[in-house]
């Protein structure tokens, strides 16, 4: 939703002197990790502003952008506003470069200092619309988050990995589903089978088929509806696949043992 007061500011401000408008937005003196603590300390996201020598839309946005009062107040509400500069050719910010997938710039990244997912990408130039609309969003999302955690129900725990997943914090994701596989022990809540299916994924990767077979095979133990036990099996075969004709047969035989009329 667009706050009525950020275009009249902004029209003000283009109206104004640069004295008589007030201020941009003021960059932390800091780097991103001191960004984030700052922002876990005062309740608010980290906004990082990617740029460039080299980045003629950066420069743009510098002036006609950030340097507006109305959102420089919402930015530095709601955010600890840092600019880091990230050039791959000169090997500046490789490293950043590299955990947030920096292709392009200029480049304005949301995010959350619990754990540095990203809750919002602005990608080219960015209007002070665009950019405010994109903070109350992450805000939303970050408090449907906050909730989300602070669930008993395993179900909402595996809707919240799912989403951590996508935003690419595999740990998140991984330690909402393990919670999942602890409150749904019986698999009562129907969701024990879902975090095991999820987790096996970034266990296999991480540690091996073998660790995600254990993982799976603990699920089996618990799960007694046909459907959960299909899926379970299923994912089983095949990582057995991945481990050999030894491996996928004892499976493949184990599961006939299982459900002896399905075959």
């Amino acid at each position: 939703m667009t706050r009525p007061w950020l275009v009249a500011g902004c029209l003000v401000a283009l109206a104004l002197p640069a004295s008589a408008a007030g201020r941009g937005v003021r960059w932390a003196d800091a780097d991103l990790d001191a960004a984030m603590a700052r922002a876990r300390d005062t309740d608010r996201l980290v906004l990082v502003d990617c740029w460039a020598p080299w980045c003629r839309f950066c420069y743009e946005m510098d002036d006609n952008v950030w340097s507006l009062p109305e959102l420089a107040r919402v930015v530095e509400q709601e955010t600890v506003p840092l600019r880091l500069e990230v050039d791959v050719r000169r090997g500046v910010g490789t490293a950043f470069a590299r955990r947030y997938r920096v292709e392009g710039l200029p480049l304005v990244l949301l995010l959350d200092p619990r754990d540095g997912r990203v809750l919002r990408r602005l990608e080219g130039y960015q209007s002070a619309e665009a950019i405010v609309a994109a903070i109350d969003a992450a805000r939303g999302e970050q408090a449907t988050s906050r909730a989300a955690e602070a669930s008993d129900d395993p179900a909402v725990l595996v809707r919240e990995g799912s989403r951590r997943e996508r935003a690419g914090d595999p740990d998140g994701a991984e330690r909402l589903w393990r919670r999942a596989l602890a409150l749904d022990a019986d698999c009562a809540a129907g969701a024990a089978d879902d975090a095991a299916l999820s987790l096996a994924t970034i266990v296999a990767r991480r540690d091996g088929p073998e660790a995600a077979d254990a993982l799976l095979a603990d699920a089996l133990g618990r799960c007694r509806r046909p459907d959960e036990r299909d899926a379970l099996w299923a994912r089983r075969v095949e990582l057995a696949g991945l481990r050999g004709p030894d491996e996928l047969l004892a499976i493949v035989l184990a599961r006939h043992e299982d459900r002896p009329d399905d075959d």
